[in-house]
């Protein structure tokens, strides 16, 4: 019996997110930045959704869970869906129709900033909809998997797919592989700032007292 299917709503911002203004950090949230940091990645992520339905903040879990090495199974992502489907209705869908709205029908400057602050909400709705995520199945730091994060996309996408077409499959797996390449890059990146940090440390300790 093939899983009952996720109704197809929403879509994430097709803005680069950041950290909203007064939020703190989160795994989930900062997984998610080092991955839309790849234009290519956000891409993706969009498409999926409008072809297929998926949700953009769905595929970033399965990915986010893959790569701390846990794997999400139909019920955990049934459970997922239902917690965020009423925020994402409600507030996240109405903050993009209007956003949406703006853009398309002016270039006024006065009406651009309105339109600059809707997205300011938008994206910290977003925030709030991965905290309730994060909030609902934790997911503790563990080893990257990269047959997890295949297998999450794959469950997801089954459960509103329940016969996959080989586009849909194709770019799963193009986005699990384009998701490892950039947390490849953020970590060496991330590796390299420590490094640079530390011999500036150390070069300070070692530079002689100006003296008085």
């Amino acid at each position: 019996m093939k899983p009952a299917a996720l109704p197809a709503e929403g879509r994430m911002t097709d803005t680069t997110p950041s950290r909203p203004q007064g939020s703190s950090g989160s795994g989930f949230w900062e997984h998610s930045l080092k991955l839309y940091a790849d234009p290519e990645i956000a891409s993706i992520c969009l498409d999926l959704q409008d072809r297929f339905g998926l949700d953009v903040n769905l595929l970033l879990f399965c990915l986010y869970a893959g790569h701390r090495g846990r794997t999400l199974s139909a019920d955990d992502l049934r459970l997922l869906d239902e917690v965020v489907r009423p925020w994402r209705a409600q507030v996240i869908q109405p903050l993009r129709l209007v956003r949406n709205w703006i853009r398309s029908t002016t270039t006024e400057a006065a009406a651009d900033a309105v339109r600059r602050q809707v997205l300011d909400a938008e994206l910290a709705a977003e925030h709030r909809q991965q905290r309730l995520m994060e909030e609902t199945l934790p997911i503790a730091p563990g080893p990257t998997d990269h047959e997890a994060s295949a297998a999450n996309l794959a469950r997801y996408a089954e459960i509103l797919n329940p016969q996959p077409a080989g586009p849909l499959e194709a770019a799963l797996s193009t986005l699990c592989q384009r998701s490892t390449e950039a947390l490849d890059r953020a970590d060496a990146a991330g590796a390299t700032r420590d490094q640079a940090l530390h011999h500036g440390l150390v070069s300070s300790a070692q530079r002689p007292a100006a003296s008085a």
